[in-house]
Parts: structure tokens; C-alpha cells; sequence
């Protein structure tokens, strides 16, 4: 039996779609048993790239078979989330020194969750931003990826909400970790 070969580099913009289908199943299967219908539908709002990752060559996949499995990054820009119509503000860099870096975007496919590829793409995210000179990196954690966020050493520091465009809450964890 052939094992099948896994390859972490980084995100190109060829991948932007490939990575839109990953986060579009990973969001709406595994986030399913932490939140109501009605906050699932408004999802889509959340799970939309920063191009910015991509650009600043902070992004990784995972492949399998040449097929996007798992992805993930780092941001060096202020703004913790960003989608691809967003404007100019929190696009400014951050100090390595005095600010964390950003763990963005991390979405891992149904079939391969709880198979170590989180934890792989967080590794590279977490070298990449200690390389860059950061001391901190911190995250927005959803619900499913708090547990495994906690395990890889990050401390909760507040408890959030984000507001959908209808005004629902969804909880999640603003976590920390010393690099």
C-alpha cells in the first residue's frame, strides 16, 4: 500500500481558491457542534482569506496528492482578521519587538482533522514569526480550535465575541503565547 506523501509550503495565489473550498468544509463541518443554525449560516463572513497573507509570504498549505488538506499562517499586520475587500486599515505592520504576531486563518479538511496537521502548520506559522524577530503570537480561537490551540502552550487572555452581520454572537478565545 502507497503512503500517501504530505507537503507543507508556502501559499501562492493559485491556491486562493483551493483554500476558499478548504475553509468553506472545514467551517461548516467542524464548527457545526459548537454553534446554532442560525450563527452557522452567517460563518461564510469569517472564513474569507487575507490576500495580505498570501502577499506577505506568511501562508502555508498542506498537500496531499497535490490536493490542499490543511492551511494556515502568520500575519505581521495589525488587523487579526481581514478579508479581501477590506480596507487600507490595520494593513500597517507590526513592531516584532513590543507587538505579537498573528496566527490567521487556520482550516484543516474533515477527513484529515486530529491527524497532527494543525499542530505541523501551526509549527511552521510559529518558526516563520520567530524568524521575523516576534516574541508573542497571538490568535483568535474558534471553538473547535481553542482545545488544541491550549495544548500547543497559548493561554487565554480574553473571551470575546464576534458580532455577524445580523448582530449574533459567536464565543471565542483570544489566546496568547510567548515565542
Amino acid at each position: 500500500m502507497n503512503t500517501p506523501s504530505l507537503t507543507i509550503r508556502p501559499a501562492v495565489p493559485d491556491d486562493v481558491d483551493a483554500i476558499s473550498r478548504l475553509a468553506d468544509v472545514s467551517v461548516s463541518t467542524l464548527l457545526r457542534e459548537f454553534l446554532t443554525e442560525a450563527q452557522m449560516a452567517e460563518t461564510d463572513d469569517f472564513n474569507v482569506l487575507d490576500p495580505w497573507l498570501i502577499i506577505d509570504r506568511t501562508y502555508s498549505v498542506a498537500l496531499i496528492d497535490n490536493r490542499v488538506i490543511a492551511s494556515g499562517g502568520w500575519g505581521r499586520r495589525r488587523a487579526h482578521t481581514r478579508g479581501p475587500n477590506a480596507s487600507a486599515e490595520g494593513a500597517e505592520a507590526l513592531d516584532p519587538l513590543s507587538e505579537p504576531a498573528r496566527i490567521r486563518a487556520m482550516y484543516t479538511h474533515p477527513d484529515f482533522a486530529r491527524r497532527g496537521l494543525d499542530r505541523a502548520i501551526l509549527s511552521v506559522a510559529e518558526a516563520g514569526a520567530r524568524l521575523a524577530g516576534f516574541q508573542r503570537a497571538e490568535l483568535i480561537a474558534s471553538p473547535v480550535g481553542e482545545k488544541l490551540y491550549a495544548t500547543c502552550g497559548r493561554e487565554v487572555i480574553d473571551r470575546p465575541h464576534i458580532t455577524t452581520r445580523s448582530g449574533l454572537n459567536i464565543a471565542v478565545a483570544h489566546m496568547s503565547k510567548q515565542l
